[in-house]
């Protein structure tokens, strides 16, 4: 996470509880374990900055605020948690979930183009650009943008769908960090 003031032990505690949690719902698989932690990696860093942003806090309205969301935010992991726990003791429901979830992000982390890190060059090396693909407009290429608006359109939907889940069910299914360009 961020450097800063210290996390409360709690915080500590419930972070690694979850980290062991996705390994058991993932049955102890690296690769879906691996995804689920990335997926839900932002929804703690999100609580780690409020979590700091209570401690540095002088206003008495703010402070208010910022303990609201940490209790929503508590009983968000609760559940979460819950699920985990239902999808490592049975192959119902649950277990279909997370490992849907799992999936969903690997094909994110295979359509992103990987790029190696270089020690010896600067952090905005022309190296570390993605390359923009060609404007010419060639059948081949028109098809592609067709395809990629598509999946654009279908990402909305399904991020629409997860919405409706966590706040159905007041849990968190994760957040993808996606670059669509």
């Amino acid at each position: 996470m961020t450097s800063g003031p210290s996390l409360p032990a709690d915080f500590k505690s419930v972070y690694r509880l979850f980290l062991r949690a996705t390994a058991s719902a993932t049955l102890h698989s690296p690769r879906g374990t691996r995804h689920l932690r990335r997926q839900w990696k932002p929804f703690f860093q999100e609580a780690a900055i409020k979590h700091r942003k209570l401690h540095d806090s002088n206003h008495e309205a703010e402070h208010q605020s910022l303990c609201a969301w940490l209790n929503e935010w508590d009983r968000t992991v609760d559940n979460t948690m819950l699920l985990l726990y239902n999808s490592s003791h049975s192959r119902g429901l649950a277990s279909r979930l997370t490992r849907n979830l799992s999936l969903l992000h690997r094909i994110i982390d295979t359509k992103r183009p990987e790029v190696l890190w270089k020690p010896q060059l600067s952090p905005d090396s022309s190296e570390y650009q993605i390359p923009k693909s060609l404007t010419t407009n060639t059948p081949k290429q028109a098809f592609a943008r067709k395809g990629e608006e598509l999946s654009r359109q279908s990402w909305n939907a399904i991020g629409e769908v997860v919405r409706m889940a966590e706040g159905t069910g007041q849990l968190s299914l994760g957040r993808i960090i996606k670059n669509m360009t």
